[in-house]
């Protein structure tokens, strides 16, 4: 927690100007979501740079399509590892075994490899595009599931500056090639236009992942243990694997149940898409970038040192008095800045609501996707006050009432989603409301339970001497760490050849005929 902290309290402590408020908030908005706003400006640019261009709508649909498609599973891959990951990696930093980072990055990367490559092939394999255009979609799946897995270890470092400056470098590197390949494109025997803005963005994302992985690795120099010992974690800590993936399973499942609903749109190539309710979703996460900002700055500078005290009082034998005293002061620190974070939300979201109608009349923004934006808007402040909840609750050891959340939030989510999307496309985005909202009152009410009871959590219920591995699961990762021998190397490496020689054999079918 002290590690950016320690830069954001100078930025807004030392410089009361308002010049030095500002510089405080854009570092803050660069910490916490400067990747993201780089791959939305990235996308962005090009779809504008090929409207001025060619104006060929057709092809940027497929361009789009296809990005909407990629993100969705590359967050469905990459996401459920990150709690889990994150939480490895935290205590070889606090238990000073710096070695055992780089391996299990090693290791974590092999698997979302193997799960990027194993859907890429199955998904974009059945799909009727040419040979190069799904070559090009699995190699962007792959790059974007490596690239959010890698951002995970960086951001433990603390440097989200030099994270953000290098999405935005990819950024830039995009544009750039994309008004290159406008004078001399590369000449795709189909989807020309669309080959070019995917082989444009590719370039970018895959600078971002060299770059990433050349600066970890340069710091972390020196590898010891096994490459799949963090695995180990996965009997006292599998509750983060499932927290991230039900959070992650209930942010999009009812975008994909949507893909098959009576409104979606099939625009060819087996793809299935309702442009108007993800460009709303799109739109209502994009308001809520200031509670993210807010929060990474209350965490990072107002909550820690109370925080610190708190535990420190229970570490130093601290009176009873004291303690309660400073869990109360805790209390009322957390609820007033969580609620007034929340105010500031809501008012940011209501007053884009009042002026969406002058969107319709003066920008010709569809009027059915303004309809969806006020319900699925409020919708999403819920999905991120539930992220953010869950975070406090990693914090004070709160797993199991984390993985109660996620739980409550992925099946309401795509249980109301299947129950609405029966009543006509007048009530899309009501799964998503009514599941986000009762899952972060649900929240609330634990957030209440644990911090009432954190004494008696710190005190009694927690039990810090855990063993990281069972018997069975020791042996599984003591094989995966010494590998396999090299006779069986090299039958695995035919097996792979032979079968990626059949899948070009087919999908090279596929295009022929």
């Amino acid at each position: 927690m002290a590690g950016i902290g320690f830069e954001l309290r100078k930025l807004f402590y030392d410089d009361d100007s308002f010049s030095g408020y500002i510089k405080a908030l854009t570092f803050s908005t660069f910490i916490s979501v400067g990747p993201f706003i780089a791959m939305v400006l990235s996308i962005n640019i090009l779809i504008l740079v090929s409207n001025l261009i060619f104006n060929n709508s057709s092809e940027q649909l497929l361009f789009i399509t296809t990005l909407v498609y990629i993100f969705i599973f590359s967050q469905l891959i990459s996401f459920p590892f990150q709690f889990f990951v994150t939480r490895y990696i935290s205590d070889r930093f606090y238990e000073k075994e710096y070695k055992k980072v780089r391996p299990s990055f090693i290791g974590i990367s092999k698997i979302i490899i193997i799960l990027s490559l194993v859907l890429g092939v199955i998904f974009f394999g059945m799909k009727e595009l040419p040979l190069y255009y799904k070559y090009l979609s699995i190699g962007i799946l792959i790059t974007l599931s490596l690239l959010w897995t890698i951002t995970t270890y960086i951001s433990i470092l603390k440097d989200y500056v030099y994270i953000s400056k290098i999405y935005f470098y990819s950024t830039i590197l995009s544009v750039l090639v994309f008004f290159i390949t406008t004078k001399y494109p590369i000449m795709f025997s189909e989807h020309r236009l669309a080959g070019n803005m995917l082989t444009s963005f590719f370039i970018g994302v895959l600078f971002s992942l060299h770059m990433l992985t050349n600066y970890f690795f340069s710091i972390f120099k020196e590898g010891e243990g096994g490459e799949y010992e963090f695995l180990g974690y996965l009997k006292n800590y599998s509750s983060l694997l499932f927290t991230g993936l039900f959070y992650i399973l209930g942010t999009w499942s009812h975008i994909i149940i949507n893909w098959f609903s009576p409104w979606a749109v099939n625009i060819g190539y087996g793809f299935r898409i309702t442009l108007h309710y993800e460009n709303a979703i799109f739109y209502s996460f994009l308001l809520t970038i200031p509670s993210i900002v807010f929060f990474v700055v209350f965490i990072e500078t107002r909550f820690f040192d109370i925080y610190q005290k708190y535990y420190a009082l229970t570490l130093k034998n601290g009176t009873l008095d004291d303690i309660e005293k400073e869990r109360k002061k805790m209390r009322r620190k957390l609820y007033k800045e969580v609620f007034y974070a929340l105010q500031i939300q809501i008012f940011i979201t209501i007053t884009a609501l009042l002026f969406s109608r002058y969107f319709i009349i003066y920008y010709g923004v569809p009027a059915e996707l303004v309809e969806i934006f006020k319900i699925v808007s409020l919708g999403a402040i819920a999905n991120i006050y539930i992220i953010i909840l869950i975070s406090i609750f990693f914090y004070f050891n709160a797993l199991k009432s984390a993985l109660k959340v996620t739980g409550l939030f992925c099946f309401l989510n795509t249980s109301f989603t299947l129950i609405f999307i029966n009543f006509g496309e007048k009530y899309i985005g009501f799964g998503f409301f009514l599941g986000s909202v009762i899952s972060v009152l649900y929240a609330l009410q634990l957030f209440d339970k644990i911090i009432d009871g954190l004494n008696y959590t710190t005190f009694y219920s927690q039990n810090f001497a855990l063993k990281h591995r069972g018997r069975s699961l020791s042996k599984i990762i003591g094989k995966m760490n010494h590998g396999v021998s090299l006779r069986w190397k090299e039958r695995y490496l035919k097996i792979g050849l032979s079968v990626s020689f059949f899948l070009l054999i087919i999908f090279s079918y596929q295009i022929l005929k």
